[in-house]
C-alpha cells in the first residue's frame, strides 16, 4: 500500500494538478490582497447617483500628515455594482502601490465603479478624439468628482498631489476629468484613451504620461497621438509611450513601467521644476516597453465586447502570470516523467 501511494504521489498527473492548484492560488492572491486592503464603500451624490467605490488608506495613516490621492478609473469590462471587479482585474498599478515598501509611495486610493450600460465619457470608443463641448459630463463622472471632494474633506489629502489614471474607458475618463477640472490634478496616466485636443492648452501644466499600443483596434491610437501632439505644440508637460506591436491591452505594459511610481509621486502642482521624464519615453515615436510584461495579454479575443453595451471588455490583468506558471508547470511535469522513465530503465 505504501509503495502504491508513493507511485501515485510521484505520477506526472498528480504533479501537474498540484502545480495547477499553485497557479490558481497565484491568480487569486493579488485580487484577494486588494479586496482585503481596500474598504468597500458607497457614495450618493447630490443628484441621487449611487456610486460604489473602494478606498485604500495606508495602514499607518496619520491625520497630521498630508497624503497624495490617486483616482483609478476602470475599463468597460469592470462596470457593474458588485464593488469588487474594478479592483480585481487590470490593477497592476494599485498592487504595486499597496505592496510597496517605499514610504514615499504612501497614498490614498479611490476606485469608483461605473454602472453597467453607462460610461465615464459618453462618446463612442471607436471614434478616438472628440469635441468635449458636445459631450456633457456623465452622471458617474460627476458623482466621482463629488466623491473626491468628500474624501478630501474627510481625510488629510495633499491638494497639490491629486493623481488620476485609467485604462480604455477609464483612459477616456482620465483625459476628460483633467480637461474639465484642469486645476484639480497634478498628474495623469491615461492608458489607451482619447480626449479633446482643442483643449490641450487647459492642461499644459498637468504632468501627463500617456500610453497606447500602435496596433490597438478597439480604441484608435490616434486618440493618444492627437492629445500628445497638441500638448507638445502648446508646451505641455507630456510624456507619451507608444508600444510597438501591442493591441488594446497596453495597460499591461504601462502599469509595469519601472519608473512609473517614482515619476508619479514626484509630481506636485506646487513644484516649479518638474522632474524630467524617463529617457526611454520622451519621444512621440513608438517605443519598446521598458517593463517586464509581455505585450498583448488578455483572457479573451481582443475584439470581444461587453454584452451590456457593445463596448470593449478588458481582460484579466493576471493572465500573463497564470500563463507563465502553467508553462513552467507543464515543463516540470515533462521533466518528472523523463526522470522517472530513465530510472525505470
Amino acid at each position: 500500500m505504501v509503495l502504491k501511494l508513493r507511485k501515485i504521489y510521484k505520477s506526472p498527473l498528480v504533479i501537474f494538478l498540484s502545480l495547477l492548484l499553485i497557479a490558481n492560488m497565484a491568480f487569486t492572491a493579488s485580487a484577494a490582497n486588494l479586496e482585503e486592503s481596500m474598504q468597500a464603500l458607497s457614495f450618493t451624490d447630490s443628484k441621487g447617483t449611487v456610486l460604489p467605490y473602494r478606498l485604500y488608506v495606508p495602514d499607518d495613516y496619520d491625520s497630521g500628515k498630508e497624503y497624495p490621492l490617486l483616482l483609478f478609473l476602470h475599463g468597460a469590462g469592470e462596470r457593474g455594482s458588485d464593488n469588487t471587479v474594478q479592483i480585481k482585474y487590470n490593477v497592476k498599478i494599485l498592487e504595486r502601490i499597496v505592496d510597496s515598501a517605499d514610504s514615499g509611495h504612501d497614498c490614498i486610493i479611490v476606485a469608483p465603479q461605473c454602472a453597467s450600460n453607462h460610461q465615464w465619457v459618453n462618446t463612442p470608443w471607436g471614434n478616438g478624439s472628440y469635441n468635449q463641448d458636445q459631450v456633457p459630463i456623465s452622471k458617474y463622472m460627476a458623482a466621482t468628482v463629488e466623491l473626491l471632494k468628500n474624501i478630501q474633506n474627510e481625510y488629510s489629502v495633499d491638494e497639490n498631489r491629486l493623481y488620476v489614471t485609467g485604462l480604455s474607458m477609464g483612459g477616456y475618463g482620465t483625459w476628460d476629468i483633467i480637461i474639465r477640472y484642469p486645476d484639480m490634478f497634478a498628474a495623469a496616466l491615461p492608458v489607451c484613451g482619447a480626449g479633446d485636443p482643442s483643449k490641450a492648452e487647459l492642461i499644459k501644466d498637468v504632468a501627463i504620461w500617456a500610453f497606447h499600443g500602435d496596433k490597438d483596434d478597439v480604441v484608435p491610437v490616434s486618440g493618444s497621438r492627437d492629445m500628445a501632439a497638441a500638448l507638445e505644440e502648446c508646451g505641455g508637460n507630456i510624456t507619451y509611450s507608444e508600444y510597438e506591436g501591442v493591441n488594446h491591452f497596453s495597460w499591461h505594459n504601462a502599469y509595469a513601467e519601472p519608473d512609473l511610481l517614482s515619476w508619479l509621486f514626484e509630481q506636485s502642482r506646487q513644484e516649479q521644476d518638474v522632474p524630467e521624464p524617463p529617457e526611454s519615453t520622451t519621444s512621440l515615436v513608438p517605443t519598446e516597453t521598458t517593463g517586464g510584461y509581455p505585450i498583448e495579454t488578455t483572457d479573451g479575443d481582443p475584439t470581444e465586447t461587453a454584452k451590456d453595451s457593445g463596448t470593449p471588455k478588458t481582460g484579466a490583468g493576471s493572465f500573463t502570470t497564470i500563463l507563465f506558471i502553467l508553462v513552467i508547470a507543464s515543463l516540470m511535469t515533462v521533466l518528472c516523467y523523463v526522470v522517472k522513465k530513465r530510472k525505470a530503465e
